[in-house]
């Protein structure tokens, strides 16, 4: 590998290179000025050859360019500080519509540190061994340090196995990201590992397992504004949507899987837990304005699902701290174990609230363990439960041992449930009877 000094582009050689094709090969750029505006120069199309080095882009690339991975077997990269803007993102692809670019196996693949309005776009990552994408903010809420304004398109992510999360997408501590037509495979740990994000939207993915893996979709930490739409879950993982269940771990604390105690089944008896004796709250002055308790905020909030189809997670939701959480339209076929568990949250956080409405949940007889389980100190009296159809042949003689006698559904029931209507599932999961039409994914 021949490493080339960056030197500037004669303007001359410049713009006979775009207009011979556009393309500037990624050794010849010179390093990216402090106030350079893509409205006053022509956008360049850089290309990278397959085993290159491209790190350096990071500091040459600006608002408007394009960074074109030729066909072939490339380096695994971390850039950081790319800035491109609204108008004018920087756009990392594949030259080829029809032949992808690969990015060789690593620690992670792509991954993007504290930067803007970038867009990736046609790219196969196969066997990364912590993450096949990273984006990162290294001080978030600050105009430097944070990663937002990011687009994933049309990428594959295969196989990732071997350190700390073991994730597909991971995303810390960024903003305004997007997330589309994107398919995850055989990611050990979780297809899409969220923390402290906001404002995401996922639409048309696709997560495939053939083996174990945790979780489909993982949400850590504070996040806020979250929508998935067309999202589709299919293999063995242990949850398909856990939602609020621990903090993001802090900067160099080791990541360690998920182990939560037995659950209890059923509802808690009341007062299972002996009240404690505090102080006094001590006598304020009396000049003093009486103090005004801020309200307890979950860690997730704001979480839109619709259009969901999850197939054989042993449980669907693991529910922790969350708020304003809305499953709908969705369907959720052969769970192994159960469809909610409920965790335990630390006391200066509320407790789950969801809301489960025009979903439809069907399962094979003799596979579904419980409707719901309870980690000691959980409770389950967030869930609102709308109009859904669950369908088993088993049912409703299995009621009984599904939950509580007389209250076999977990939280609340605004209306009663519909267990009397056979869908008639087709291959792909979609109700051909008329009335469960009104039911799952295919209702919108």
């Amino acid at each position: 590998m021949i490493h080339r000094r960056p030197q500037l582009v004669p303007t001359a050689l410049l713009a006979a290179a775009l207009l011979a094709g556009g393309a500037v090969a990624a050794g010849d750029l010179a390093p990216r000025g402090p106030t350079q505006d893509a409205a006053a120069r022509e956008p360049r199309v850089i290309e990278v050859k397959a085993g290159d080095s491209w790190e350096s882009l990071a500091t040459t690339a600006a608002a408007g360019d394009e960074i074109v991975l030729l066909e072939g077997l490339h380096r695994a990269v971390t850039l950081t500080g790319l800035r491109g803007t609204a108008q004018h993102p920087i756009v990392i692809r594949s030259r080829e519509r029809n032949k992808l670019a690969e990015i060789a196996p690593e620690r992670e693949g792509l991954k993007l540190v504290d930067c803007q309005h970038v867009r990736i776009e046609r790219i196969v990552i196969r066997n990364a061994r912590r993450a096949g994408i990273v984006i990162e903010s290294t001080a978030p809420g600050t105009p430097a340090g944070t990663s937002g304004n990011i687009e994933i398109l049309d990428t594959l992510v295969v196989s990732v196995e071997g350190l700390v999360e073991e994730s597909g997408l991971l995303i810390l501590g960024a903003s305004d990201v997007t997330v589309r037509r994107s398919r995850f495979e055989n990611c050990k740990g979780s297809a899409m590992r969220i923390e402290n994000a906001t404002r995401l939207t996922v639409q048309r993915v696709q997560v495939r397992n053939a083996r174990e893996g945790e979780a489909g979709v993982l949400l850590l930490g504070d996040c806020d504004e979250l929508a998935f739409d067309d999202l589709w879950i299919g293999g063995p993982f242990a949850t398909a949507l856990s939602i609020g269940v621990k903090d993001a771990p802090k900067e160099g604390e080791r990541v360690a899987p998920i182990r939560l105690p037995e659950p209890v089944r059923g509802p808690q008896p009341a007062g299972a837990t002996p009240p404690t004796r505090s102080a006094p709250p001590a006598t304020p002055p009396a000049s003093a304005e009486p103090a005004v308790a801020s309200p307890a905020r979950a860690r997730v909030r704001d979480v839109t699902f619709a259009n969901v189809m999850a197939r054989s997670a042993a449980r669907m939701f693991e529910l922790g701290s969350c708020s304003e959480v809305r499953v709908s339209n969705s369907t959720f076929l052969d769970p192994r174990d159960e469809i909610f568990r409920f965790v335990r949250v630390p006391k200066e956080r509320p407790p789950a609230e969801l809301r489960f409405f025009d979903n439809l949940v069907a399962w094979e007889p003799g596979t579904l363990k419980r409707f719901s389980s309870l980690v000691e100190g959980a409770t389950d009296q967030g869930l609102r439960l709308g109009p859904n159809l669950w369908w088993s042949n088993e049912l409703p003689a299995a009621l009984p041992l599904l939950g509580p006698e007389g209250r076999p559904f977990p939280g609340v029931s605004d209306v009663p449930q519909t267990i009397d209507i056979d869908p008639d599932l087709d291959d792909r999961g979609r109700p051909r009877q008329e009335d469960a039409k009104l039911f799952g994914r295919n209702a919108t």
